[in-house]
């Protein structure tokens, strides 16, 4: 009889160091080709609300102003849609208000 054992991957700590890396390659090998650059992320309470933390601070970004960043499957902010007008006018006023010079905002799985 085969024996069996599983391991534990913890798969969003792969993916988001895979990015890192792949954004510091493609800048010429900077740690942080993002320091200095205020960027406010909206995740529309979607599933992306990790980039900030994962992918942009170790990149060197400031991400204060981010918003939505936790999930909730009833979206009582705006719908996580980057094309509607009320999620557009949210990240707007984001960057203004916070003066960012970058709003990311994303839809429900992150795939735009």
């Amino acid at each position: 009889m085969a024996s069996l054992s599983t391991k534990s991957v913890d798969y969003m700590t792969v993916y988001t160091s895979d990015l890192v890396k792949a954004v510091r390659k493609a800048a010429g090998n900077i740690e942080k080709p993002l320091e200095g650059f205020h960027i406010v992320v909206d995740a529309g309470n979607g599933a992306g609300g990790f980039f900030a933390a994962k992918v942009l601070e170790p990149l060197g970004a400031i991400t204060s102003g981010s918003q939505f960043l936790e999930p909730d499957g009833l979206f009582p902010n705006h719908i996580p849609n980057p094309e509607d007008k009320t999620a557009m006018k949210a990240i707007t006023k984001a960057v203004l208000d916070n003066k960012a010079d970058l709003g990311i905002i994303f839809d429900t799985d992150v795939d735009r």
